[in-house]
């Protein structure tokens, strides 16, 4: 099961697992906010792989939105990647950024404080995370 991220003018495809399933399903806890220019859409699609490599592609246009109580679930997810192995945590942080939508700033321009405390935390657990992750 995987999902398009639209950054420039061709999609990403970012998986959301990288394991083969053998089931009908899979339950995924949280998506990516969707694509605001596109009323916060997101495009998932799941590849199906038979055992001799016949593969097809089934794809579904979903709408993913930013949450309420946006500030909370940071605050939350933050404090769930310091205690989070490496894999996990960078995955966390991945949606602290994504819940965030900090947007991108000319040049010399700095980002409103609660942005930049975000950005610094998640700085902070990203080195913290790396120094303890395994040589590979």
């Amino acid at each position: 099961y995987m999902y398009y991220l639209g950054i420039g003018t061709e999609p990403i495809t970012v998986r959301l697992n990288t394991a083969p399933q053998r089931v009908q399903q899979i339950e995924v806890t949280e998506l990516p906010i969707g694509e605001p220019s596109t009323g916060f859409s997101l495009e998932v699609f799941v590849d199906v792989i038979t055992p001799f490599g016949a593969t097809t592609t089934k794809s579904i246009q979903v709408f993913s939105l930013r949450p309420e109580n946006a500030t909370a679930i940071i605050n939350e997810r933050l404090s769930d990647a310091v205690t989070s192995d490496p894999e996990t945590a960078v995955n966390t942080l991945m949606t602290v950024l994504n819940i965030a939508q900090a947007p991108s700033l000319p040049p010399g321009q700095e980002p409103d404080p609660q942005t930049a405390q975000v950005m610094t935390q998640v700085r902070e657990i990203m080195v913290q995370t790396t120094a303890e992750a395994p040589v590979t």
